[in-house]
């Protein structure tokens, strides 16, 4: 947040009444509030979501006339709660309860929960997201189901949305600030049930769309509701189950649902895979047997959950990606799994924690000591600058392998010891970092620590590098 940009001067409050609403708006709930969200603030003072950090309920906004960000007399930048905010009209809404009209209304979805090597087929045969048209959905994301935790999703799952489709949505929407959202995501992990996070091993397919342009807003053929719908639901990038699609009068919804998954995303199931029982035999194999295998979601329509056999083979029929059972496949009398407890010696864990704690405590010392000046007054780590540090990175390095920016390495003149710096944080470890896109996640439901890539859907217990 640039320390120049001007003050926008605080409006007089005035407290806020059940008679006195804002265009129509309604209270904000953290999830709610992605980048780019229009928002009130102080009651009557319109603006949107520049950035925001859902966890703590702490959120920054920029003034809609003005431009500029929201600062107190101080100059300092005001940090909004959830609570002091208010979606205009044209704010998204997952629809439901609150009244307004929503995009599923006699509809009906898939979500599709797939092994590691389904998923990676799944993801070859969608391709790359398409810039140039709006399709639904835009992109498929593979996301692992013990990392579905919804509070944690509105951060954890974003990262994995390609920022062209970001950009080509803003591009169908100038008219609107448009940022990413997923609640509707969180809707289905949480009508899904607890067990959800359970499926060690399992990623949930997840479906990206994008809003309709300005002229789809607008067609002839539509009617004044639908219109005002398009315009005030569709303006954000969503994330939400696999595929949706409409439920045409006398079709059945599973016949729909194996339209939604074959035209939106080019995948089609055996029908042994579509049988409730047999989904209902999966779960019980899986040791997960009250995962929903059918729900409805905030605005009614029908969404089915369905999990994959592990050892159901994909091959390409008809221009479709087509997964079938095994021949002689008896899932109705498959034993139930059980369930994978990690083998730990009453040292083991203890230890690797206390290693990590000495290795960090030592980093901040080592830091400490060399912390100096140089003639000019410029702040030196181990004699130099990190100016310097970055110049001479392959010539006091090299043999070692390139790190991601910002991070170098720097040798203690105390100790003689190499360790990590982040140039931008100042942050110091003896941890390698993890490249670009690599994030550490910890399995809810074995405890173990294996690292994922968001843009891929990869995951590995081994410490990439």
């Amino acid at each position: 947040m640039a320390a120049e940009e001007a003050i926008v001067e605080p409006a007089a409050k005035k407290a806020r009444t059940d008679e006195d609403p804002v265009g129509g708006a309604r209270p904000a709930t953290p999830d709610e509030l992605v980048e780019g969200t229009p928002v009130v603030y102080w009651d009557t003072m319109p603006g949107f979501i520049n950035d925001a950090f859902a966890p703590l309920d702490e959120f920054w906004v920029r003034d809609l006339e003005t431009g500029l960000l929201v600062k107190d007399d101080a100059g300092v930048a005001v940090v909004f709660k959830s609570a002091d905010l208010l979606l205009t009209c044209e704010a998204v809404n997952p629809g439901g309860p609150d009244g307004d009209v929503d995009d599923t209304e006699g509809k009906v979805g898939v979500l599709l929960l797939a092994r590691q090597e389904q998923v990676i087929a799944i993801l070859k045969h969608f391709g790359e997201p398409d810039l140039v048209t709006r399709r639904v959905p835009q992109q498929i994301i593979g996301l692992p189901c013990d990392m579905c935790d919804p509070e944690q999703l509105p951060v954890t799952a974003v990262q994995g949305v390609d920022t062209d489709v970001v950009a080509f949505g803003k591009k169908l929407r100038s008219d609107i600030s448009v940022g990413v959202r997923a609640v509707r995501l969180k809707q289905a992990v949480e009508k899904s049930g607890p067990e959800f996070l359970l499926l060690s091993g399992y990623y949930c397919l997840v479906g990206v769309t994008l809003p309709y342009s300005l002229d789809e807003c607008d067609l002839p053929e539509l009617s004044a509701a639908e219109k005002s719908n398009r315009k005030k639901i569709f303006n954000q990038v969503d994330l939400g189950v696999t595929a949706m699609s409409p439920q045409m009068p006398g079709q059945s919804a599973e016949n729909a649902m194996m339209q939604a998954l074959g035209v939106s995303c080019g995948i089609t199931l055996s029908d042994e895979i579509w049988r409730t029982d047999i989904q209902r035999a999966l779960r019980k194999h899986l040791s997960i047997p009250e995962l929903s295998t059918v729900f409805h979601d905030e605005s009614g329509a029908q969404v089915n959950v369905i999990v994959l056999p592990e050892d159901a083979t994909a091959s390409l029929e008809n221009g479709l990606l087509t997964f079938r059972e095994p021949e002689g496949a008896d899932y109705l009398n498959a034993a139930p799994a059980t369930k994978a407890v990690p083998v730990v010696t009453p040292l083991e864990e203890p230890a690797a924690a206390q290693a990590q704690a000495m290795a960090q405590q030592v980093g901040k010392e080592e830091e400490a000591k060399d912390n100096g000046q140089n003639k000019s007054g410029e702040k030196t780590i181990g004699g130099k600058t990190v100016r310097e540090w970055k110049a001479e990175q392959t010539t006091l390095f090299p043999n070692e392998k390139p790190l991601a920016k910002p991070w170098i390495r720097i040798r203690s003149r105390s100790s003689g010891q190499i360790y990590f710096f982040n140039a931008d944080t100042a942050e110091s470890t003896f941890d390698m970092p993890l490249p670009e896109g690599w994030t550490q996640q910890t399995s809810k439901s074995t405890g173990k620590i294996y690292y994922f890539h968001t843009a891929t859907g990869r995951s590995m217990f081994e410490r990439p590098v």
